[in-house]
């Protein structure tokens, strides 16, 4: 059901002539809910810090790959920022684009010590909560396009979270459901918002296990949705005993009751030795001789490439949200391809050794 903060949280429409540059950095928020005020301005690398609040999962390769992405076709979104006391600015949204050019600056490159950037005013977000509360909306919502862990989504759930508990104290009117709430902020589906928020119930330990990777979502519902005295005996285990935290083996504990169908099985805990020590050792694979005929679907690659590029050779008549697609595109492309000719370069290194 609509309420009155449907309409901030709708993805920007068709009608592109009206969005400012960079505008997409927004969607989902609404322009109108944060201002339309979003000229790009350039601030001083050394002006610029990760805001506390924006804890997202930083992956090292990444933040290189989106280096050199950003050395090779520039920075294709300026940050988001606010204003802090000290004279410094915040970054809210954009904290791997500001590492990317840490890395390049470090480097010796210079082409960035003035970051181009959208400047959020804070007061200007016409919702009857603290400027923290602004802050972390905006930092879950902003973000909304990255790539994200269950460990990041997880943290959008909770910062919105504590944004919809305190609109609901604030507000006279009805905001609606939470788990609408947080959908229409973010974008994801409103039944894995409802999953997150019952793994977001969890016990610490246990939430650490999802956000470790060592307990997917789906066993993580099935885990919240356990008796308290059997998530405590799963908690007191998970430290000592080495178990396989499936949905599957989750009923069956559920059912039964017996600590035992959770353990790994002697073989899983031989081949999960097996896979440490392999990886310890740095074994070589199998030898091939890999030839440009063998690597699948390459050479379509390249015609594509070569096809778009001869389409675009004239100029194209697009829209802005045509265009900002394309380049999304085109980046993460060029990101994969340097990834691949790192893959054969390490190679080659590798042999040579």
């Amino acid at each position: 059901m609509p309420n009155k903060f449907s309409g901030a949280f709708r993805r920007p429409t068709n009608n592109t002539s009206s969005i400012p540059l960079g505008a997409g950095n927004f969607a989902p928020v609404s322009l109108e809910l944060i201002g339309n005020n979003l000229d790009v301005r350039y601030i001083p690398y050394d002006k610029l810090r990760v805001d506390g609040a924006n804890t997202y999962s930083r992956d090292p390769e990444y933040i290189h790959d989106l280096a050199e992405s950003i050395e090779d076709i520039g920075l294709q979104q300026p940050l988001v920022v606010v204003k802090a006391s000290d004279d410094v600015y915040d970054i809210l949204a954009g904290q791997c684009r500001y590492l990317a050019i840490k890395e390049m600056i470090d480097n010796g490159k210079d082409t960035y010590m003035n970051v181009p950037c959208h400047e959020v005013d804070l007061d200007g977000i016409k919702l009857d909560i603290s400027n923290d509360l602004k802050k972390e909306y905006i930092i879950a919502s902003t973000n909304a396009v990255r790539e994200k862990t269950d460990s990041d989504r997880l943290l959008d759930v909770e910062k919105l979270g504590k944004v919809y508990a305190a609109l609901k104290r604030e507000e006279k009117k009805a905001v609606g459901r939470q788990r609408d709430f947080i959908a229409q902020a973010t974008g994801m589906a409103p039944r894995t918002v409802q999953n997150l928020m019952t793994v977001n119930k969890l016990p610490e330990a246990l939430k650490e296990a999802v956000t470790e990777n060592q307990v997917p979502v789906n066993a993580a519902v099935k885990l919240a949705q356990l008796p308290e005295e059997q998530q405590k005996e799963i908690e007191e285990a998970i430290t000592t005993q080495q178990l396989d935290l499936t949905a599957e083996n989750l009923d069956a504990y559920k059912e039964t009751g017996d600590i035992s169908e959770l353990k790994k099985s002697e073989k899983q805990v031989q081949d999960d030795s097996q896979l440490t020590s392999e990886n310890s050792e740095n074994e070589e694979d199998t030898v091939v001789i890999l030839k440009l005929e063998e690597v699948d679907d390459l050479e379509a690659v390249n015609d594509n490439v070569e096809a778009l590029v001869e389409s675009l050779k004239y100029g194209v008549e697009v829209s802005i949200d045509v265009k900002d697609k394309l380049d999304a595109v085109i980046t993460k492309l060029l990101k994969l391809s340097d990834k691949a000719n790192r893959i054969v370069d390490n190679a080659l290194m590798k042999r040579k050794r």
